[in-house]
Order: C-alpha cells, then sequence, then structure tokens
C-alpha cells in the first residue's frame, strides 16, 4: 500500500518524467499503451512527459511502430556521467548513526577494485572522496589493512604494487610496509590505536574510522 506522501511525489510533474524515462530504458522500445498499463499516472501526463523527454533530446518516437526509446543522447551522458558506489547509501547510514551517537566525523572507505582503497562517504567536509588514498602512507588505509584478513590483504597488495612507485613497490618487496601493519596491528590491539569499525555490504568489507 502506498503511503500518502508517495502518492503526492508521483503527482508532480517531474516525479512522472523520471517515472517514464526509468520505463522506457527499462521495457523500450514501448508504446503508449505499454506506458499507461505500466505506470500508475494517467495517459495525458505520461504524453506531457514524453514530449519533454523528446524535447530534451533523451527519447524518441520509432516512425515504424510509434514506441519510446531511448537515444543515443541518453545513452553518451549517462556514459559520461559520475555514480555513487552501491554501498555509499549504507555508508551514509551508518556515518549518521555514529554522529547521532557519538557526535564525531567518521570517514567511510573501502577497496573499490584490488589495491585501490577510496573513501566513498565522509560527515567531514572536504574529505577527499573519490580518490586513491596510498596503502604505505594514508593513515586510514594503513589502519584498514591492520584490520584485514592476512589473505585479502595479501591480494591488495600485490594489486597495488604493480601500479605503485619505485619507492612503495620496494617497501612491499622488502618487507617493511608488513612490519609497519604488524605495529599497527599491535597497537590496535592494546588500544593505543584506533580500529576501524567493519561493516558487511553485499559480501565487501566497508571501513568506519575517525580522521
Amino acid at each position: 500500500m502506498q503511503s500518502s506522501s508517495q502518492k503526492e511525489r508521483e503527482k508532480s510533474p517531474g516525479y512522472r518524467t523520471l517515472m517514464v524515462l526509468s520505463a522506457i530504458g527499462a521495457s523500450g522500445p514501448i508504446s503508449l499503451t505499454q506506458l499507461c498499463d505500466l505506470l500508475p499516472v494517467p495517459r495525458t501526463a505520461i504524453w506531457r512527459a514524453t514530449a519533454i523527454l523528446r524535447d530534451f533530446g533523451w527519447v524518441r518516437i520509432r516512425l515504424a511502430d510509434n514506441r519510446f526509446e531511448l537515444t543515443s543522447a541518453c545513452d553518451l551522458a549517462l556514459a559520461n556521467s559520475h555514480f555513487s558506489h552501491p554501498a555509499s547509501d549504507r555508508a551514509a547510514q551508518e556515518l549518521l548513526r555514529l554522529r547521532e551517537e557519538q557526535n564525531v566525523d567518521t570517514d567511510a572507505g573501502l577497496f573499490v577494485a584490488p589495491g585501490k582503497f577510496e573513501i566513498i562517504e565522509s560527515t567531514r567536509s572536504g574529505a577527499p572522496l573519490g580518490q586513491s588514498l596510498s596503502l604505505i602512507s594514508e593513515p586510514f588505509a594503513l589502519s584498514v589493512q591492520a584490520a584485514m584478513p592476512a589473505d585479502q590483504l595479501l591480494r591488495h597488495l600485490r594489486a597495488f604494487q604493480r601500479t605503485a612507485t619505485p619507492e612503495d613497490a620496494e617497501l612491499i618487496s622488502s618487507g617493511a610496509h608488513a612490519k609497519t601493519i604488524l605495529a599497527i596491528r599491535e597497537r590496535q590491539s592494546v588500544g593505543e590505536s584506533s580500529k576501524p569499525i567493519i561493516v558487511e555490504h553485499d559480501e565487501e568489507l566497508l571501513f568506519l574510522a575517525q580522521p
């Protein structure tokens, strides 16, 4: 059952236009009649939404069957767009909870690819969102490595080493980096260094830490 706020949103022209765009993208090529069957929106409102999308250049009508489809301009715009990481919303929930409970600013980071650690969300202004952090020198990335299982850490270090500077690669291959991680792990175990909070999200490990 829909809430009253949901029903009010669906009356908004902008919301309806997005619903139509989403439906054409998911089910197109699609006819006006099919859109009407698919969406809880009046036929006239759907037609107005398609007119807006056609004027914007993101939707066209095929001559052969009068079906709506997305255009290459829409594809290009979305292909060049920035998208949040799938775990960003979960990270935001956890960060807001920590700020409410402990009144602290916190970063949320994870390995977005083997050897590539990024902060994907933060409650502090100016956090370097979306930038790869060095596994050798960045405190957040170091504390995360100290808290990780050994097999996962080794996999990420091997990947990082392939694109690292010669100096950073040497620190890994010489064992110096391993000693650094062990020292941080020791400090974490006795409470001398803070340990990141680990949250599981869709088989990924999300790390939360105060900067």
